[in-house]
């Protein structure tokens, strides 16, 4: 694969632009566009999806794994550069003295990039990191981005609004395209009593799913908390909560854990699961639990609605504005008993699947990725 041959330095950034031009070139008369993006994620496969129909749109794609390798190659004014999570920058200073230089560096990488020809496009992912070591640092970034960027990627139409208190941003150069579902990316040829059987879930048992990396900003302890609380509430009925995904914060997961220990009816999964088994959870659950602490945009939501199922999260940010036709188990993250509120509710309240097909219509990769190169071929002049 082409982003390990990368990772471990068996393919040079030069030759991985070079297999993608060539590659783009037999498929339009003209020269095609490279973008090139950073960093490229590994488990995630959001970028994969929003850059699936580029070469419908004239890009040929090209990943890179650290910024160092960006502009490696001018493509004679045909770049673009697109920008994702930026943590590297900051990444390991050990002192505001040293966040300072590396601000000022790459400040200047992204003035020299656009001096080569380079065009600079950022997708704004969350407001700040949610494990945020230095605020005024991070904040910077931002501003510096905004600065030297042409054109800033939102997908949620709320981002601008939130971010605005924070740092400043350049509206004029924002444009909005959602957050692709994940449909036909992972296999769903399972089915509900499949899945309970390899999880070994009883068939009457009402099964709340947390799916992602375990880290404290996700709320799971909270989560524990209020199931905990719904068992006690509602003695007459099986209940199930599964957790499962990859640890990032051992201490926390730990907590987790610790919490979850006394009841029985709380499975916790502490691994990064494969492809083929994100199919077997949400296929044996009956509903989704994101109860974020705070969130800009929310990959589960669109998951759950990939895979047909309702979502218990908090009424914010892209959470609301993709659930806006099924938003009955969206609760208010300022109440105490919003989310223990909201669970009870999902026991007794069906949502409408026509609502999440709704949710998948409107967010299908083709027509996500399709919309976003059209968004760059507009706003850069870049051709198709």
């Amino acid at each position: 694969m082409r982003l390990t041959e990368l990772a471990k330095g068996e393919k040079s950034p030069i030759e991985a632009f070079m297999d993608a031009a060539i590659e783009g070139g037999g498929r339009t008369e003209d020269l095609p566009w490279v973008l090139t993006y950073a960093p490229a994620a590994a488990m995630n496969p959001f970028q994969r999806i929003l850059y699936s129909q580029a070469s419908r749109h004239g890009f040929a794609v090209v990943p890179m794994t650290s910024l160092s390798q960006l502009g490696a190659v001018n493509w004679r004014g045909r770049s673009v550069i697109h920008l994702h999570w930026l943590a590297l920058v900051l990444k390991g200073a050990v002192s505001k003295s040293d966040a300072a230089a590396r601000l000022r560096e790459f400040e200047v990488q992204l003035a020299m990039l656009k001096a080569s020809g380079h065009r600079l496009v950022w997708s704004l992912h969350n407001i700040l990191p949610h494990d945020c070591a230095d605020r005024d640092a991070e904040v910077r970034l931002r501003e510096i981005l905004s600065e030297r960027v042409d054109l800033i990627h939102v997908l949620s139409r709320s981002s601008v609004e939130e971010a605005r208190p924070v740092f400043g941003i350049d509206e004029s150069k924002v444009f909005y395209v959602p957050h692709p579902s994940y449909e036909d990316w992972y296999a769903n040829l399972g089915d509900r009593a499949g899945g309970r059987l390899d999880l070994d879930i009883h068939p009457d048992a009402y099964m709340f799913l947390q799916f992602g990396s375990i880290q404290p900003y996700k709320g799971t302890v909270e989560l524990v908390r209020a199931f905990n609380q719904l068992c006690e509430l509602e003695r007459g009925r099986r209940l199930q909560l599964t957790i499962a995904g990859k640890p990032v914060d051992w201490e926390y997961t730990r907590a987790v854990q610790d919490a979850a220990a006394s009841n029985p009816a709380i499975r916790v999964i502490p691994n990064p699961m494969e492809e083929r088994e994100i199919q077997t959870l949400f296929n044996a659950a009956d509903v989704a639990v994101a109860p974020y602490t705070r969130t800009l945009n929310s990959g589960v939501a669109l998951l759950a609605a990939s895979f047909d199922k309702p979502l218990i999260a908090p009424a914010i940010g892209g959470v609301l504005e993709t659930y806006r036709e099924s938003d009955s188990l969206l609760y208010d993250p300022a109440s105490d008993s919003g989310l223990l509120d909201a669970m009870a509710l999902a026991l007794r309240h069906p949502v409408e699947s026509s609502s999440i097909a709704a949710i998948r219509e409107r967010h299908a990769p083709a027509k996500i990725s399709g919309e976003f190169f059209a968004q760059l071929n507009k706003r850069l002049g870049t051709g198709q």
